[in-house]
């Protein structure tokens, strides 16, 4: 079949999607190691029985709401390409608002950052590669995780991040200048109703307990044991949670909540008071 009409056809599959034709493109470049260029360029070759029935397969999972960037095994963020699946939360373009506010916070030189909760690490690792002479450890409660979060590391060439598989800091002493976390901030009880492709993303890796903030809460109690004077706090929260964080931080100084893109509260940066 030629692959322009074969578009065509996953386009047709994924068309409940919010942009199937870039969706069914996405699928295609597959075959060209994601590069959409490429793909144009062999719009009008034919592609084999067998591929094309592994196109179309692709396309009905993605009709099915799995997350599209588990079926390419692959997500960008901040710029970098990173190994995504069903061992960690899905990277949202949102998050890139919490790298960027550590990357403008002014960090001392040769900076120690944990980035609590790493799940497949695109946080730490953008920091570790971003920041000349940092030393970033990542921590994650989920094995499987912090593997995911090592491959990705090994892939980026990131040898100055590392990960500890622990429960937010236990067992870490106050080295660092910067504590960075994007945690489970679902309240239990919204969880059945999130969109479907949210659901195939780790369960503990969303539930943030009935308000959305057990593990929001345990960091703000916990970070000032790790972090050195002065050190930053920097947290993604849901869009409604800006009041209860910032009344958790009422012993912090330099307190900020920073929107994303679209305008929606998403991070709250702290120094921990001299």
């Amino acid at each position: 079949m030629n692959l322009h009409l074969l578009v065509k056809e996953l386009t047709a599959i994924v068309s409940g999607t919010e942009q199937p034709y870039r969706e069914a493109r996405l699928l295609a470049a597959s075959l060209f190691g994601g590069d959409i260029a490429a793909m144009y360029r062999g719009y009008r070759t034919d592609v084999s029985p067998e591929i094309a029935a592994r196109l179309r397969l692709a396309a009905v999972r993605r009709a099915r709401g799995e997350p599209l960037q588990h079926i390419l095994g692959e997500a960008w963020f901040h710029g970098r390409r990173f190994v995504c699946d069903e061992r960690a939360l899905v990277p949202r373009p949102e998050t890139e608002t919490l790298v960027d506010a550590v990357l403008a916070a002014g960090l001392p030189e040769s900076p120690r950052i944990l980035d609590v909760g790493t799940g497949s690490g695109v946080i730490g690792i953008t920091l570790a590669l971003s920041i000349a002479g940092s030393t970033v450890t990542g921590t994650d409660i989920s094995p499987e995780a912090a593997g995911l979060a090592m491959e990705n590391a090994r892939l980026l060439g990131a040898g100055n991040f590392s990960v500890i598989e622990t429960d937010l800091t236990a067992g870490l002493e106050r080295v660092f200048h910067a504590v960075v976390a994007n945690l489970p901030y679902i309240p239990t009880g919204d969880i059945p109703g999130l969109m479907p492709e949210v659901l195939y993303d780790p369960v503990t890796a969303l539930d943030g307990g009935p308000s959305g903030l057990d593990c929001t809460g345990r960091l703000v109690y916990e970070a000032g044991s790790v972090l050195l004077r002065g050190g930053l706090l920097a947290i993604e929260i849901g869009f409604d949670q800006s009041p209860a964080v910032c009344a958790m931080l009422e012993n912090w100084s330099d307190v900020k909540v920073l929107e994303d893109l679209a305008g929606r509260p998403r991070v709250i940066t702290a120094r921990r008071s001299p």
